[in-house]
């Protein structure tokens, strides 16, 4: 295993995902425990929803302290909540993943083994999720990407 990072700062965009929240909030706390790392936050940035998500979050943060919420008075996008949810990271190292369970907070330990200083740690998706609309449309972006970057990374779209 690579050098482990002091800490690690688990940051979780989120828009309308109150009905899976509560569960990745969790996996995610618990794989950070499990990873060995010395200090962990996780940082829900809540882009707007008008769901509920911010509420339940703040709940869970009584329940669990080292969560946090950062809330968009309105929907900003993707790119902007992970903005907010970057510049507030203290963590040595910065763990993106999305909050709507397309990913397996579990994997942190395959990430780590990766891990160096410094690095980018880019995963990918083995088997999609996706709607099959959107798996086509995915199949000719990244076909574009390679073209014009090369195969270096497998999955661009994965936010982990």
């Amino acid at each position: 295993m690579s050098t482990l990072p002091e800490s690690i700062s688990a940051v979780l965009p989120a828009y309308n995902e109150v009905a899976v929240i509560a569960d990745t909030v969790r996996r995610t706390h618990a794989a950070l425990a499990a990873s060995g790392v010395a200090s962990s936050e996780v940082i829900v940035v809540d882009d707007g929803s008008n769901d509920g998500t911010g509420e339940l979050v703040r709940a869970l943060a009584a329940e669990l302290p080292a969560t946090r919420l950062l809330t968009h008075p309105h929907n900003l996008g993707y790119g902007a909540a992970l903005r907010t949810g970057f510049e507030a990271a203290r963590g040595e190292a910065v763990w993106l993943l999305d909050s709507d369970g397309q990913f397996d907070p579990g994997d942190l330990g395959l990430l780590l083994d990766l891990w160096e200083p410094g690095s980018l740690v880019a995963g990918y998706r083995a088997q999609r999720r996706d709607p099959w609309p959107r798996r086509l449309n995915h199949a000719a972006f990244f076909t574009l990407v390679r073209a014009l970057t090369g195969p270096t990374l497998r999955d661009v779209n994965c936010a982990y």
